[in-house]
């Protein structure tokens, strides 16, 4: 039984129909707005996925340096003089805590700043280096942003043909070098270049502004 506002009805309540749309509304469509893109319309990398892609970079390249810097040490003797040095040191810090009077804060520092010191932070600087520049010229994305089906163009230029210009690739690989392997001397510039592309209209960090450079998604197609 129902009431209609008028008096009570044994039937089965009729089924109300729906109303009609209020002119100047539309119904909602479920979709989502479009993503960012390149002017030829390529998808933008997220941050997430930018971010994902130099973890993995980190992790492959740690591996890759450590162990070509082992051989290398290993080889030279470079590893027994640090070693020694790093010994050295200890125990002028020892001393120095038992006779304040005679420690020497450059002179601590340059026991380890030795030329074996210098020549293991090249390594490093270098091999950095020729895994960014190598891949990027090539393919125009290392090995974490292929991972991630990410790929480096020139700016707005999402079609165009994998690999940077050499020219190009080598400035975007010495920036991004000398703000990761530098990082604790540059620490506050690294941190901006990571999160400027939260705010970046386009999505960009500054390296890749400096550079001209975007980072996209899946920019080829497939035929």
């Amino acid at each position: 039984r129902y009431w209609d506002g008028w008096q009570w009805h044994r039937d089965t309540r009729p089924m109300a129909s729906t109303p009609p749309a209020h002119p100047g509304f539309a119904a909602p469509s479920g979709g989502t707005a479009s993503a960012p893109t390149t002017d030829d319309g390529v998808p933008l990398a997220s941050w997430g996925h930018r971010f994902g892609a130099a973890a993995i970079d980190w992790l492959c390249l740690g591996v890759l340096s450590n162990i070509i810097v082992f051989v290398v040490q290993s080889i030279t003797g470079a590893d027994v003089r640090m070693q020694a040095a790093m010994n050295r040191y200890l125990a002028y810090v020892v001393e120095g805590l038992q006779h304040p009077e005679k420690f020497d804060a450059a002179e601590a520092i340059g026991i380890v700043l030795t030329q074996d010191f210098y020549i293991q932070l090249a390594l490093f600087f270098g091999i950095g280096l020729i895994y960014h520049l190598a891949f990027l010229g090539a393919v125009g994305a290392t090995p974490g942003k292929m991972t991630l089906g990410l790929r480096v163009i020139p700016a707005d230029q999402g079609l165009a043909p994998p690999g940077l210009a050499w020219g190009r690739a080598a400035a975007r690989a010495v920036i991004w070098r000398l703000l990761t392997q530098f990082w604790t001397l540059l620490w506050l510039v690294l941190l901006l270049d990571v999160l400027w592309p939260l705010w970046d209209k386009k999505q960009r960090a500054l390296h890749d502004r400096i550079v001209g450079t975007q980072v996209v998604r899946n920019p080829r197609k497939r035929g």
